[in-house]
């Protein structure tokens, strides 16, 4: 990055890095997430190949996700960096837009030195995340917690993990801060109940590619449980089972019994 771009990019971590450490170490709200709290990631089999096979997670760019309002301002965020929009000249209103376009430009380029990995928060799985995640049943399941998501990727620096808010982008507050907006979304997303791990370009040793940074991992701290998708059938099982035994990978394995059927009293 270039003099202006690296004073800018300083500027705007370290400011969010003193605002996630002064507000609580899981959340950028003022109720802590408990770290012991079950997390989850739903994926198909060649993610999950590549995963143990490379030992890294993949943290994608935010501008690479579908969400087109990822690391946006809300409306009352854009009136408290530049005041109330002009309404009554057409003149001084076009003198208004360019510095919003202007502030949505840094932003842009801002976001091209972060990485999020995303994680759907839940005491127990998910069939609305089985049925978003995967096209087939031949997929999987991570189960894990906070700590330990946050613990498998250490000793890495610049490395955060906080817990999604959903907000009215036409009404609340999300930030002032471009990175703190990443724990910001829209309402319509709320059955997510996502946990975002984020990771900031270390302008000194800079490792992140065009969409993104991977960062070592120790799958074994990060890994608590593995669930098979309910309708996998028996040999996808089976080729799960042989792919932890020949990464010596030995975390429980199971069959999701989501849609089994119950047993009945008569």
């Amino acid at each position: 990055m270039d003099n202006k771009d690296l004073y800018m990019y300083r500027e705007k971590s370290m400011e969010f890095v003193s605002l996630h450490n002064y507000n609580n170490e899981y959340n950028l709200v003022n109720t802590k997430t408990d770290g012991s709290s079950s997390i989850w990631r739903y994926m198909n089999l060649s993610k999950f190949l590549s995963l143990i096979d490379s030992q890294v997670l993949y943290l994608s760019k935010p501008p690479y996700f579908r969400d087109p309002f990822e690391g946006a301002f809300s409306e009352r965020d854009l009136i408290h960096l530049l005041g109330e929009p002009p309404t009554y000249t057409p003149d001084i209103l076009m003198d208004y837009n360019p510095q919003r376009e202007e502030l949505i430009k840094k932003n842009k380029t801002l976001l091209q030195y972060v990485g999020v990995s995303c994680w759907h928060m839940n005491d127990v799985e998910s069939a609305a995340m089985w049925d978003l995640y995967l096209s087939s049943s031949e997929g999987l399941a991570i189960k894990t917690t906070i700590d330990a998501l946050y613990d498998s990727v250490q000793p890495h620096k610049n490395v955060y993990i906080g817990k999604v808010q959903y907000i009215d982008y036409n009404k609340d507050m999300a930030s002032k801060n471009i990175f703190e907006t990443l724990f910001y979304k829209r309402k319509s997303f709320e059955h997510e109940h996502e946990v975002r791990l984020i990771a900031l370009e270390d302008d000194e040793n800079p490792s992140f590619d065009k969409a993104g940074v991977e960062l070592s991992v120790d799958l074994n701290r990060l890994i608590e449980e593995i669930y098979i998708h309910p309708n996998a059938p028996k040999w996808f099982f089976k080729a799960v089972e042989g792919l932890l035994s020949t990464y010596e990978i030995k975390k429980p394995l199971k069959q999701s019994t989501l849609y089994t059927s119950p047993s009945m009293v008569w």
